[in-house]
């Protein structure tokens, strides 16, 4: 019975892994990816900083676009994203390019797919596991960006 459990563990293990090795190269890069299962916590958290931030003025709009993305919950279903962004005026640009950043459906933009944030210190990630198996697009190329 150990040996099937253990079996049955290192499957699960080797296959998600292998599904989700994105997420290797943004831990390397230092991001905190977290637990998809706290999606629906951490996405009020962070859309209260950015509307209090836009309220007090220390919170800008940055960028706004579409990326695709072949992460979605099938393995032959592509997801169009719209990418909106916003900057933290007191957080240096030497130090971080967008503090914040939703990745929405772009055609629903209801249907959040991850979100992004800086703390000051370390960047963070989410998915909503409802429309993503593993983090959208690969790591940025520069370390002090958010997408």
């Amino acid at each position: 019975m150990k040996l099937v459990l253990i079996l049955a563990i290192t499957i699960f293990s080797t296959t998600l892994y292998s599904e989700c090795q994105i997420n290797e190269y943004y831990r390397y890069y230092g991001w905190v990816i977290h637990q998809p299962s706290d999606f629906d916590k951490l996405l009020p958290i962070q859309f209260q900083k950015i509307s209090d931030g836009l309220d007090s003025g220390q919170v800008i709009s940055d960028l706004d676009g579409h990326l695709e993305t072949n992460q979605g919950r099938s393995s032959d279903e592509t997801l169009l994203m719209r990418i909106t962004t916003w900057d933290n005026l007191e957080t240096e640009r030497i130090i971080m390019y967008g503090d914040f950043a939703i990745f929405a459906n772009a055609y629903d933009p209801e249907q959040i797919y991850e979100i992004r944030w800086f703390d000051g210190e370390k960047k963070h990630i989410v998915i909503n596991p409802t429309y993503l198996k593993c983090i959208s697009i690969i790591p940025p190329v520069a370390i002090n960006v958010i997408f």
